[in-house]
């Protein structure tokens, strides 16, 4: 019996090999640094599936879209949701967009949108921008301009301070 039999009679364990399903754990006790034990991972309870598996096929089209209602408005800022703010074509917010809005560009609104567009891409919120993506907080309008940031970003190494610092570095035009 080789030196692998051994250990497998007097740890009662099985050599795992190349196996990237196993989670790899100390043995117990934490005095011996003995070998290191393979177990199955334990699959994480998802109450989310659980409960649109419950559901019949409208509710849970139903269910998805609050959810994705209750994201946008988690991410998007409160101002959009304000009796009186005004929608316009380029919001960078769904919840503040109208493509069909005929109202003039307003500089100071773009800023403040812009600004808060942005800091959804921080470095303190990579973590989220999924959820963002997966919840359609970001406009049509915003979308377009998403090659454009990348570019900036990748020239710049950093974010635009500003939209103006946004369109005076990312477009230039022929005179």
């Amino acid at each position: 019996m080789g030196i692998m039999g051994l250990l497998k009679n007097m740890f009662n364990v099985d050599t795992v090999k190349g196996n990237v399903n196993y989670d790899i754990i100390k043995p117990e006790g934490g005095m011996f640094a003995g070998p290191l034990v393979a177990q199955e991972p334990k699959p994480e309870p998802n109450r989310i599936n659980e409960i649109l598996s419950e559901l019949g096929y409208d509710e849970r089209i139903d269910a998805i879209e609050q959810l994705k209602t209750v994201d946008r408005q988690r991410f998007s800022p409160s101002y959009i949701y304000e009796k009186g703010y005004q929608k316009s074509p380029h919001s960078f917010f769904n919840d503040g967009y109208d493509a069909n809005a005929d109202i003039p560009i307003n500089p100071e609104t773009i800023e403040s949108e812009f600004s808060d567009f942005i800091n959804l891409f921080r470095d303190d919120n990579v973590k989220e921008i999924n959820k963002v993506i997966g919840s359609e907080t970001i406009s049509p309008f915003a979308n377009e301009l998403m090659p454009e940031l990348q570019r900036y970003k990748e020239k710049h190494r950093s974010l635009p301070s500003s939209f103006q610092d946004f369109l005076m570095n990312t477009y230039s035009m022929d005179v």
